[in-house]
């Protein structure tokens, strides 16, 4: 918690990798995927902010979630990025929970409710050719 504070505006979490490996925990990449988050941090817990994740094959940094946080945990009105859509709306424990919108690169756009990342409720689904399905789960 203390290193949080000290950090101010910028963590990068390698520092908490540092920390672990120091105290003998060996942690895998899938365990460990972000390289780093930024943000505004209030008493030590970051509120809002970007999450950066590692890409190891081509050694660069992809930002994953952008948006609010609660606990450390992205929580509130965030957007996820995927490799190929991106999601907008409300987010719990860093999955879509509640309203929001996922657009595809080539136009396809769903929205509705979200339950722990799974569709929830009545669901919209708009057709790059202008048609709309709707659907309820």
């Amino acid at each position: 918690d203390q290193l949080f504070k000290q950090m101010g505006s910028t963590f990068t979490t390698s520092l908490l990798e540092i920390m672990f490996r120091d105290s003998g925990v060996e942690l895998h990449e899938s365990e460990f995927p972000f390289l780093s988050l930024k943000g505004g941090w209030n008493k030590g817990e970051l509120v809002i902010g970007d999450a950066f994740l590692f890409d190891h094959e081509n050694s660069s940094a992809e930002l994953v979630y952008s948006g609010q946080w609660e606990n450390n945990i992205p929580c509130g009105y965030g957007n996820i990025l995927y490799p190929k859509e991106v999601y907008s709306g409300d987010v719990k424990f860093g999955k879509k929970h509640g309203s929001g919108t996922q657009t595809s690169r080539d136009g396809r756009v769903i929205e509705g409710e979200w339950h722990q990342g799974l569709f929830h409720g009545f669901m919209k689904f708009k057709r790059v050719d202008g048609g709309i399905n709707e659907q309820e789960y």
